[in-house]
């Protein structure tokens, strides 16, 4: 696992960005999103969004509602809102789009999902948000090998990460 500082709005935004190159230079099929309302989640969404081809023409909503919204970019986007989803509840489009492999998932809330239901080619992606203090920062781990390639990326586009040794299996719901 790694940490990364997000100390201003463009920071999270730098995130995003550099998001964005992991799932256009790597076959990284998702991203699961973990973290309180208002910790940045759809922000960073919509910065990784802009970022890729076509992503400037792209409406980017939390789908709160809709549960799935899908953005023409290349690769094309699958953004999920499991917020109102119940606990455990792997919804079928959500199930359906983690088998194609043309294109990405973006999934927030993740944490109502099971980690034996985390694909191996994805980055996990918990941020943190202290309300007290106002500091945010992102904490990331790969699932699987074949995120390891993106991971990697990632880190490099953050020379002040810092390494850390936890897993984020708390994170999600026991079975």
């Amino acid at each position: 696992m790694i940490v990364l500082p997000l100390t201003t709005l463009e920071a999270t935004r730098t995130l995003g960005r550099a998001l964005a190159r992991c799932v256009q230079e790597t076959d990284l099929g998702a991203i699961f999103f973990i973290g309180a309302l208002g910790a940045g989640k759809t922000t960073l969404t919509r910065t990784m969004v802009e970022a890729l081809p076509g992503g400037d023409a792209a409406e980017i909503t939390s789908p709160s509602f809709t549960v799935c919204n899908i953005y023409d970019t290349e690769p094309e986007i699958y953004h999920f809102d499991l917020y109102r989803m119940p606990n455990g509840g792997m919804d079928d489009s959500l199930a359906e789009a983690l088998e194609r492999p043309e294109t990405v998932s973006l999934v927030e809330w993740s944490e109502r999902l099971r980690r034996e239901d985390i694909p191996d080619n994805s980055l996990i992606l918990c941020i943190e948000h202290d309300a007290h203090t106002g500091e945010r920062r992102a904490l990331a781990e790969t699932a699987g090998a074949a995120a390891n390639e993106a991971f990697a990326l990632l880190a490099k586009a953050y020379p002040e990460a810092q390494q850390a040794g936890s897993s984020f299996d708390s994170f999600f719901l026991t079975t």
